[in-house]
Order: structure tokens, then sequence, then C-alpha cells
């Protein structure tokens, strides 16, 4: 053998054992970090270990990562690739029942599940999955049934407490479920879905109490359990999503945006996940972003398009813009993501954005405001919301008449608030209908006394040419504002002339 050959085969060697070495090394790291919750570290390191290692460990747990990160159909195919190499793996058989668990083929599920119980009839885990099985299809009693025997068994079993304590949450015992999940933590203290369950279970409560004094305790012992899940475990992913909601709801959108951008770490496939830090980028004017996340949904799953464009239609009517050339661009946006949400997605307000931005200075664009408003009046007949929202995009463009109109047809739909009353009132006034003016505005300041409604008060009466009670109504202007400089000016000619 030459030199050259003898070299080149020693490299060879080496090369191979370092790829070997490298491998065996992965795979050592990714089943590690998938077991510690780490499932796109272990997923990164095991994509290449699966692709040539048929071994039942790693093809397991790489599946395992997957169906955790709802990449279910590539989860399915490598634990079937795990049983191949071993046909009695209880937990790939319980994953793959779990995956069809998903898909509501629960048929399917029940024949992996009964599979690997053939194996070992008083396996927990499968045990715990086949009841919850039962719960997603309704059947609680028989969920009970199952884990009550199997507690018998294994009286200690925090997974087992804790289906229990799952399946009287789906029967709407609240408390009853509260109490198996805090007994799991007795045995347990550190058990993140004993402390998940308690959340869920006092967030029920909160909704379903009047009591003010108890909402507010339940909503805290929810917020605490979340936040106690997730201390015991820094991955559990859904202990996230119900915590960055609970905020959600409150208006507390930072802190929520914090919890729901670690979901979506956790759990990139989720929509859900996207959906609600979409919603949250929106409230906090994050539109550039809110948007992106929204087409991205719509890409992964249509089903959910017709509620995304809704949200895009809201983020191009609340852009921000300055010049009539982008207020025109973002109402034809508006427009385009609009007409293609499904007339069941469509809320009060949407129908309310929609007629405001239609009827902008900018746009005026009434037959579109007009084609909204009636939609929204056939959802909503007795909103007076509609009429009022009309009303002003006329008087925004100096139709009165027109405004007027829609001004009364609120009222009339008992839609009464100060706004409405100062609109009518100044509507009025600019039609010279000074006393029906007078009328309104004065209605309107029972509501909230503003300058502009005593200013415009004053106004009509020096029109009517009364003018001690338009000296009087000025006067009042500026005790609300005093640097109102129309009133300062007129009072001076009206003083200095009477």
């Amino acid at each position: 053998m030459d030199k050259i050959t003898k070299y080149f085969l020693i490299l060879f060697v080496l090369i191979f054992l370092f790829n070997n070495i490298f491998a065996q090394d992965n795979k050592k790291k990714g089943i590690e970090a998938v077991q510690k919750g780490e499932y796109i570290t272990g997923i990164q390191l095991l994509k290449d270990v699966v692709k040539k290692d048929d071994d039942y460990d790693v093809n397991y747990w790489y599946a395992y990562a997957l169906f955790m990160t709802e990449n279910y159909k590539e989860a399915e195919k490598y634990f079937k690739i795990a049983l191949e190499d071993d046909d009695e793996g209880i937990d790939a058989l319980k994953g793959l029942g779990d995956i069809k668990v998903k898909e509501k083929d629960y048929k399917s599920a029940d024949n992996y599940y009964n599979k690997a119980l053939k194996i070992n009839p008083n396996y927990v885990p499968v045990l715990v999955a086949q009841s919850k099985m039962y719960l997603a299809q309704g059947k609680i009693d028989d969920a009970i049934t199952k884990l009550t025997n199997a507690e018998y068994n294994a009286p200690n079993n925090v997974e087992i407490l804790v289906a229990i304590g799952d399946a009287y949450y789906e029967r709407e015992t609240y408390k009853v479920a509260i109490e198996k999940y805090k007994k799991a933590l007795s045995i347990k203290p550190k058990y993140a879905p004993a402390y998940y369950g308690i959340g869920r279970a006092y967030y029920k409560l909160y909704l379903i109490t009047e009591d003010e004094e108890k909402k507010k305790e339940y909503y805290n012992e929810s917020f605490k359990a979340y936040e106690s899940a997730i201390s015991a475990d820094s991955k559990f992913a859904e202990a996230y999503y119900e915590k960055g909601y609970l905020l959600f709801i409150v208006g507390r959108y930072s802190l929520a945006e914090e919890s729901f951008i670690t979901y979506s770490e956790l759990k990139p496939k989720s929509i859900r996940g996207k959906y609600y830090l979409a919603r949250t980028e929106f409230k906090l004017r994050k539109f550039d972003e809110s948007e992106k996340l929204f087409l991205e949904i719509v890409n992964l799953d249509t089903a959910y398009a017709s509620e995304c464009y809704r949200y895009i239609g809201k983020i191009y009517n609340e852009k921000p813009a300055n010049d009539s050339i982008t207020i025109s661009e973002n109402y034809q946006k508006s427009l385009k993501y609009y007409e293609k949400v499904k007339d069941e997605d469509f809320d009060l307000d949407d129908y309310i954005n929609f007629i405001e931005i239609a009827t902008n200075k900018y746009t005026r664009n009434f037959d579109d405001a007009i084609k909204y408003y009636n939609k929204g009046k056939e959802n909503f007949p007795e909103s007076g919301e509609l009429d009022f929202e009309m009303g002003r995009g006329y008087f925004n463009n100096e139709i009165t008449d027109s405004a007027i109109i829609y001004f009364e047809k609120a009222i009339s739909k008992n839609y009464k608030n100060g706004a409405v009353y100062l609109y009518l009132g100044l509507s009025y006034n600019y039609s010279k209908n000074y006393e029906s003016a007078i009328k309104n505005l004065l209605t309107s300041i029972e509501y909230k006394p503003t300058s502009i409604a005593y200013l415009f008060i004053a106004k009509s009466y020096r029109a009517m040419e009364d003018i001690d009670n338009a000296i009087k109504y000025y006067e009042k202007t500026l005790e609300v504002e005093p640097d109102n400089q129309e009133a300062i000016d007129a009072l001076k000619v009206l003083k200095k002339n009477g």
C-alpha cells in the first residue's frame, strides 16, 4: 500500500469515527434536551440523527418533541419508525393515540391506547391519556370510573389525581377539581400540571360568579396558579398562554405580549398563540407586527382567514396617517380586507370603524359607508351607535341636514349621551335652527359640561340677538376654558356695544 493510499484510508477512518462520535453526541444531547422540555433544541440536535438511526429511543424522543411543538404529521411518522424497532414501545403507541385524539379520530386513538394497555394494563400515562380522550368525547363518567380504578391501585400518583381533577373540571364541579389538584400538590409540591389545573378551575369560577369581591379573588388565584406552574416548569407552555390571556382581558397588554411570545417560542406551530399575540400587538398599536402575524396565520390555516382579515381591516383603519394620500391608501386596504370577512364575523365595532374611515374628509365614500351601515343594521337593528357614526360622517363633511337625521335616529334608539346631543346641537346651529341648537347643547351639558357646548349656545343666542344670554354663556365658556379666544373677543365686542 503506497503512502498516499494509506493516508487517505486513515483520513477516511478518522472522518467516519468523528462523524459517528458527533452523531452519538447529538443523539445523547438531543434526547436529554427533549426530556428537559427543550423541544426546539432537541429537534435541531436529532433531526439529522434520525435520518441514519432507526433506534427506538432516538426516534421516540424526536417524535415526542415534534408532538409537543404541534408538528403532528411528522410526529406520527417517527412514532411509527420507533415502533418498527420495538413493536411493544408503549410510549410510542400512546403518542400515536394522542395524535389521533388531536385529529378527533377517537376510534383509532382508542385502538392505540388499548394496544398499549395489553402490554401493561396499569401503565398510568396511557390510562390518563385514554381518560382524557373520554373527556374530549364528553364521556365524563367513563373517564372518572377509569381514573378512580387507577387511583385505587396507585393512590399517590399525581398524574392520576390531576386527571381526576380534569374530569371534575369538565363536569363543572370546579371546587372538587381544585381539591384533587391540591391533593396532587401535597404529594408533589412543584407539579406544574396541578397548578395549571387550579388556574383553569379558578378562572371558570371567576367567570360564573357575580360577586365582585369573589371575582377579584378568583382572578388573582387563577393568575397566581399559572405563575406557580411556570415557576415549577419554565417550559410548561400552556401556563404562559393562560397567563397571557388573563393579562390580555384586563388590558395589561405589554405583560400579555411577553407571555404570548414565550408561548409561541415553545409552541411555534400553535395558531392560537400567534392569534392572541397578533391581537396583543394590535392593542399595543404595533400595527406592522400585528399584520404580519395575522397574514402568517392565514397562510398556516385558511379557517382563520376571515377573523384575521377582520383585524387587518381594523389595522388600516387605525394606522396613523397625516396626509390625504396615505389616508386614502389605508382606506382602500381596509376596504379590501373587510370585503373578505364573512358577515357572521363582523361585530358592531367593525361596522362603526368602516363607516368612520369611509366618511373621512379625505375619502368621502358615502356609498361604501351606507353599504356597511345597512349591513350593520341587519345584524344590529337596535343599535344607535351606527346612526351616530353615520351622523358624525356627514357632520365632518359639513352635510348637516343628513347629520341631523342620523343623530335624531340614534337618540330615538335610546343612544343618549353627551356626544350625540353635542353633535346634534352643533348641526342645528350650522343649519341656523338656533332654538333646537340651544335645546340639544343644554342637554349635552347635563351629561358633561364642555366649553364648545357653552360657546355654541352663546353663538346661537347671539345670532338670535339675545345679547344677555349670549354674554352669560360666553362667560360660562371661559369658566371651563379660560383661554378661549373666540369667547374673549366676543365678550369684548358685546360688552362694549352694550
